[in-house]
């Protein structure tokens, strides 16, 4: 799963050390304030404006300094998070935070915003600050609306953290204050390869009936056999509402498969990770065209923890499985399709379509 994983987003540094953010200017220029003033206060010798001096370098001295605090004492979590993206696409996360801050995100990229509750008094915060359950903290400060960050994850594979940008100029805006923190989200990610081009697929038949099974377009897949009650990653459009008012618990349809043998398309990446998200792109495209004729489908790819060959049952479902897909040792990358029928009823078609590496658009053979 970490080798899954490792390349979401893109590359990214670790946590670093609290820092300020263009510093020079703000600290010269309030330095240079100071001294101004102190230089009128002394040749005044009036004690109201020697009061203003102090009172004027309490206040740059706040305004260079607090914004740290804050970052520093900023509590930030995930509060929830879809168990299902694609890559290129925007993924929205619900953040909850002790304190009004910035965030940017580093990995993957996403946009910036600003989080937290507003108009918050200092000791609420400082107390949000001080829970130690991160639940604890984003049920304090929903009342004040947490915010969705959005996120762009630019590659394929399971996502389970994403690293930020913590930053704050508060109270005065004087400089900027920032640390890098990774959030890791409540749930793991899918983000599946975007479809792109699908595959030549074997003909379902003769002509009459492929056109017949091209029109035909299923709302969910294979014959509703009976309901049972929902588990974790079934397809939302399975759900049997009826039965579900009735009994009072989430219940799903059985879904009895079609009587044909199932096709199998096998899929082994490349190394390159580049190419690994474009033919896993175009074998997501190939699996969507076959389910959406109705025909059943054996996905087989590698997962860091072995082979696996197993039944897909809609797009998302072959969507996480090629999420998790990885590179076997350095075999070239190619997509196979096994059709079980014998040759003679595929009108001289052949039963088995390979797309190695070489032939992928592009690519010079």
């Amino acid at each position: 799963m970490a080798a899954a994983s490792a390349g979401v987003g893109g590359p990214a540094s670790g946590p670093g050390r609290l820092r300020p953010l263009n510093a020079i200017g703000p600290v010269a220029g309030s330095i240079f304030t100071v001294l101004a003033w102190a230089a009128i206060a002394h040749n005044s010798g009036s004690g109201w404006v020697q009061a203003l001096g102090v009172v004027l370098f309490a206040v740059l001295l706040v305004g260079l300094i607090a914004p740290g605090r804050v970052v520093a004492r900023a509590r930030v979590a995930v509060e929830s998070a879809p168990i299902d993206a694609v890559a290129g696409e925007p993924l929205e996360l619900s953040i909850a935070s002790s304190a009004r801050v910035r965030i940017r995100p580093v990995a993957p990229r996403g946009r910036t915003g600003f989080f937290g509750p507003r108009g918050a008094r200092r000791d609420s915060l400082e107390e949000a600050a001080s829970l130690p359950d991160v639940a604890e903290i984003s049920a304090r400060v929903r009342a004040s609306g947490a915010s969705t960050l959005e996120i762009v994850p630019d590659r394929r594979g399971i996502l389970v953290a994403v690293t930020v940008d913590i930053a704050s100029a508060a109270p005065f805006g004087i400089v900027w204050w920032s640390r890098r923190t990774v959030l890791a989200l409540p749930v793991e990610v899918s983000v599946a390869p975007r479809p792109t081009k699908a595959f030549a697929v074997p003909p379902e038949g003769d002509e009459e009936n492929q056109d017949l099974s091209a029109r035909r377009r299923s709302a969910s897949f294979g014959e509703t056999r009976g309901v049972r009650n929902y588990e974790h990653g079934d397809a939302r459009r399975t759900v049997h509402w009826r039965a579900s008012a009735h009994t009072g618990r989430l219940m799903v349809r059985e879904m009895e498969m079609p009587s044909a043998e199932p096709l199998t398309v096998r899929v082994v990446l490349p190394s390159d990770p580049v190419e690994a998200d474009e033919l896993a792109g175009r074998a997501l495209a190939t699996v969507m065209t076959l389910l959406e004729s109705s025909r059943p489908v054996m996905l087989a790819t590698h997962e860091p923890d072995g082979d696996r060959l197993a039944q897909v049952t809609g797009p998302k479902d072959a969507g996480r499985r090629l999420a998790r897909a990885v590179a076997n040792g350095e075999a070239p990358g190619s997509v196979t399709i096994d059709d079980p029928r014998p040759a003679g009823d595929l009108q001289d078609r052949h039963a088995q379509v390979r797309i190695a590496r070489n032939g992928l658009p592009g690519r010079s053979p």
